[in-house]
């Protein structure tokens, strides 16, 4: 946090901005060199849980590359409608569609959540650019992709479409759940993770594991910190407010399902 802020002081607002991109830009390479050394060297019915990092050497947390994925094709989502050149373009759209192959590989469900939200966001934000020919042009070629390449990700999409159907009955809602009882009947925190759901310290939830450890000043304090942030990213619209409020918002529902 302390070098993001120095790198904010230090820079212009457009070198951070592009600084921060690159560093995006970095993790989503890292998640799709991940997944695909994972499935070319692996015969899994799915990434779920299976994802083998070569250069630890060693299992990592699918859930965290799904969500490195998705906050990485969001910045590319974002670009799109820039001014750019259609070379750049196009070689956008093919990160995003190599991403979104990924994702069906590791039914990560947040990954597709994150897409949506990032397309509800720029049709907020950016609503000339979104709204235009160009989409609409953009949305039939995807489909003509999807179509033609469905043999080779249908496997997958089975277990994805599992997930969907399974996410009431799945341990991370049932930690949500425990999760917000312990908020409301602990004022000042203190309480534990029930292990019969899921054997871990933690709700994955940036409100509840703050709740969960500081009672309801810790929690009011974060939500007093969330509101300030956003009614002056909203309100005061200077210069490059859209993408800094598109990040924000992002990175937040992120941080709702995965912050440990």
């Amino acid at each position: 946090v302390l070098s993001i802020y120095l790198s904010f002081i230090i820079q212009s607002r457009e070198s951070f901005e592009r600084s921060v991109k690159l560093f995006l830009f970095a993790m989503l390479f890292e998640a799709i060199f991940v997944v695909i050394y994972t499935m070319l060297n692996f015969d899994h019915a799915s990434g779920y849980g299976k994802i083998y990092h070569p250069v630890y050497g060693e299992n990592v947390n699918s859930p965290m590359v799904s969500n490195n994925l998705a906050i990485g094709s969001s910045v590319c989502i974002w670009m799109l409608f820039d001014r750019i050149g259609r070379l750049r373009k196009l070689c956008l759209g093919g990160l995003i569609l190599i991403a979104l192959f990924c994702a069906v590989y590791l039914a990560g469900r947040t990954f597709f959540l994150i897409v949506t939200l990032s397309l509800i966001l720029l049709a907020l934000i950016k609503p000339k650019s979104f709204f235009s020919v160009k989409l609409l042009f953009s949305c039939l070629v995807f489909l003509v992709i999807a179509a033609f390449s469905y043999d080779l990700y249908s496997s997958y999409l089975e277990y994805l479409l599992y997930r969907f159907s399974n996410i009431g009955g799945s341990a991370r809602f049932e930690l949500f759940s425990d999760g917000f009882k312990g908020l409301v009947s602990n004022p000042f925190g203190g309480y534990s993770v029930d292990q019969n759901i899921e054997v871990t310290n933690w709700y994955h939830n940036l409100v509840l594991d703050t709740a969960r450890l500081g009672g309801w000043p810790s929690l009011l304090t974060l939500l007093f910190m969330l509101l300030l942030t956003s009614a002056t990213l909203i309100f005061k619209k200077e210069a490059g407010w859209g993408f800094g409020f598109y990040l924000y918002i992002i990175s937040f529902v992120i941080m709702q399902q995965d912050v440990i």
